[in-house]
């Protein structure tokens, strides 16, 4: 008897004289009997022929595969950490309150930010570019939106006296930090970010500026030849044609793994995709 799965057991069937030409077949749960023609010669009875039931090939090749380990979304390493790309404007109060949550945001789920400034204003947009106009930024409603949100995100802020600046020079100079140190970089535009929402200096002002670069360990010296070098404003202008290309078009904006978020109320949004993958 062979006891392998699919392979016929066979039977020793005593003589029957009675049954002698006579020839049955056990197939799984049935019986039949084949009768020799007639006028043959009678022959002994061969074994019975009981075949097992074959299993589905399915079942087999699931318990012939080794089992590996779950790696679910929620699995520490199990997706592929991407760093988060941050675009904001200096001038953005939107921009002002993301910045004083993304980088929590994303090490709560092992991922880093990149910052990048950009400049929303007319010098620096396309025709193509969808605008939102400079009287929306300035009417009431934003200005108590903004209030209302950054009293809900508990982060400090004071409506500045003068809305809408023009920060190509504080964008030039992140990028000039950021380039040589990101964590530099990003001391300095939360530095500037504070002047502006938070005590209401002109960031558009070069002493204003020299205050700032002061805290960084640059001299006016220094800063009037960032100032003046023509490499600072193209650096500032591929950051935007980047930005742009990638489809940016406002701050706070937000890119994770080619999926784009953009303002602080798809956080949630954000965070959901961070914590689960896609959806």
């Amino acid at each position: 008897m062979l006891d392998l799965v699919g392979q016929p057991e066979f039977l020793e069937q005593p003589q029957d004289p009675l049954r002698a030409g006579v020839v049955e077949v056990v197939d799984g749960d049935h019986r039949r009997s084949l009768c020799a023609p007639a006028g043959a010669h009678a022959l002994p009875a061969p074994p019975i022929r009981r075949m097992r039931p074959r299993p589905d090939p399915g079942t087999l090749l699931q318990s012939a595969r080794p089992r590996l380990p779950h790696c679910g979304a929620d699995q520490p390493g199990a997706r592929m950490s991407a760093p988060i790309d941050f675009y904001f404007d200096f001038a953005s109060p939107y921009g002002y309150i993301a910045a004083q949550t993304i980088d929590a945001v994303a090490a709560k789920h092992g991922r880093n930010v990149n910052w990048h400034a950009i400049v929303l204003d007319a010098n620096f947009q396309s025709l193509e570019r969808i605008r939102i106009p400079s009287s929306v930024m300035r009417s009431d409603y934003i200005r108590r939106d903004v209030e209302r949100l950054a009293a809900f995100m508990d982060v400090p802020f004071n409506t500045p006296s003068s809305l809408g600046l023009h920060t190509e020079m504080a964008a030039r100079l992140f990028h000039w930090f950021n380039d040589r140190d990101p964590e530099q970089g990003r001391k300095f535009a939360q530095a500037v970010y504070r002047a502006y929402f938070v005590d209401d200096r002109n960031i558009a002002q070069g002493e204003v500026l020299q205050d700032l670069c002061a805290t960084q360990h640059i001299s006016p010296d220094q800063l009037q030849a960032l100032s003046n070098d023509s490499a600072t404003r193209a650096r500032l202008k591929a950051e935007i044609d980047l930005a742009e290309a990638r489809g940016v078009f406002g701050s706070p904006f937000f890119i994770v793994e080619g999926e784009r978020f953009w303002g602080n109320d798809r956080m949630p949004q954000l965070e959901h995709w961070l914590a689960h993958g896609p959806y």
